[in-house]
């Protein structure tokens, strides 16, 4: 599930940007292109969420309509449905949309806000994913400094490193806190020397209440994120009765608390010095002498 956010630069007003949306109608003039829109409110009334000490007040909307390509064929072979959804948000006075799409996905919601043929009213609003980053992350979890703390004192924790992926289009498995296998350490050496590039990485966190939350960030022209809510594990499960309303406190959750405290204190450690081109070094090469260590141990064992 693959989501991208946008902020709404002209509309301060939540429910006229729910009613803009909701009562969007295509050009009926031409027989191909989008046609057939259908949207559905699903809460009748604006959620609640207090999420960094302010509120987020929400809804969430499903939308389908029909992609009708030129041809000779019969409409029915040339028609695909297609489906989505938009959580749009309202925070600091502002109005946010996470749509699961990321091709088109600009041009989409312009469509649909009234904006068409206006730019700059829907611009992007998605934390900027660095291949640095996602080495940060790695690291931390292999030299088990995997404890966030935040400015709230609750814990965030890097469970694991489920994959990644870089410029070598090999996608490296479980890096785990407690791994540390000969193969781990391998695979962890060998794709970090093979690619300098890294472009998504999949991590299980635990965050305050939340036990599991499992995300996957892609780095490309505007980057991604996809929330996994079917493994999450954590006090939503016992505190809501519906799955639209933990699905999207979930993401909003990723979106406007914990992602941004994670990259804050990335940004911090980077200030601070904690974290540099030298710490990277000495991170590789600590996993190479890990690597030497592991296998001089285990020809010992042969040996012996």
């Amino acid at each position: 599930m693959q989501t991208t956010r946008w902020s709404d630069e002209e509309r301060k007003n939540l429910d006229e940007a729910i009613s803009k949306i909701c009562s969007y109608k295509e050009d009926e003039d031409s027989e191909t292109g989008d046609k057939n829109f259908k949207f559905k409110k699903i809460f009748v009334e604006n959620q609640r969420i207090f999420l960094n000490s302010r509120e987020v007040i929400f809804n969430y909307i499903e939308f389908s309509y029909d992609s009708i390509v030129s041809g000779e064929l019969p409409i029915v072979d040339r028609t695909t449905v297609k489906e989505g959804f938009i959580i749009i948000y309202l925070a600091n006075n502002r109005i946010y949309y996470i749509i699961n799409k990321y091709s088109g996905a600009e041009s989409l919601l312009r469509k649909f806000s009234g904006y068409k043929g206006k730019k700059n009213k829907i611009v992007s609003s998605m934390l900027d994913f660095s291949s640095d980053f996602f080495i940060w992350l790695i690291e931390k979890i292999y030299n088990k400094d995997n404890v966030l703390e935040n400015s709230k004192n609750d814990e965030i924790i890097i469970k694991s490193i489920k994959g990644f992926k870089g410029n070598t289009d090999d996608f490296l498995n479980k890096v785990a806190a407690d791994g540390e296998t000969i193969m781990n350490i391998i695979s962890t050496l060998s794709f970090l020397l093979e690619s300098k590039n890294l472009n998504q990485i999949r991590i299980d966190l635990e965050y305050a209440t939340h036990n599991n939350i499992e995300l996957t960030l892609n780095r490309k022209k505007i980057s991604t994120l996809s929330v996994e809510v079917k493994n999450y594990r954590g006090s939503l499960n016992s505190e809501i009765s519906g799955d639209y309303l933990l699905k999207t406190k979930l993401i909003l959750i990723t979106y406007v608390e914990l992602l941004p405290e994670i990259f804050q204190i990335y940004q911090e450690e980077k200030k601070q010095e904690f974290w540099t081109k030298e710490k990277y070094n000495t991170f590789i090469n600590r996993v190479g002498d890990d690597l030497m260590s592991r296998i001089k141990e285990k020809m010992k064992k042969e040996i012996d």
